[in-house]
């Protein structure tokens, strides 16, 4: 998907519906993990990754992160894996699969500002991740 919740760009990638998660989640470019946080209380969680290439990615719907705050990745690095969709808890209550959220935060006045906040998503970063997408 190229929106979220129709609020800007951003990058949804759904397994099948009823899919239990576990997979691995990676790390898009070399960077400081910047924070990780919670979606959801005891749950799903997220990680926001300062990149080397001066943009901030904001990964979410995650279960066993396996990063922290001040961690150093590499491209390519695993940070966690994608939370098991249930009943019960899927992160954003609209799935029905297990899922990763990914966006990068906009820039204001030549700053980049923290991935994760609908008013601030990278409108040049979907058309990116498609064309990574196409070439797999």
């Amino acid at each position: 998907k190229s929106r979220h919740g129709g609020v800007g760009p951003a990058f949804d990638l759904f397994g099948p519906k009823g899919r239990a998660g576990g997979d691995d989640v990676y790390a898009f470019d070399d960077g400081v993990i910047d924070g990780v946080g919670e979606d959801e209380p005891g749950w799903c969680y997220n990680i926001q990754l300062k990149a080397a290439d001066g943009f901030y990615y904001w990964y979410g719907h995650l279960n066993n992160v396996v990063v922290k705050r001040g961690d150093h990745v590499v491209a390519g690095q695993v940070m966690g894996e994608i939370a098991e969709w249930t009943e019960d808890h899927d992160c954003d209550n609209s799935s029905g699969a297990a899922h990763l959220h990914i966006d990068r935060g906009c820039t204001e006045n030549g700053v980049a500002q923290t991935g994760g906040r609908d008013n601030c998503r990278d409108p040049d970063f979907i058309p990116l991740l498609s064309q990574i997408y196409g070439r797999l």
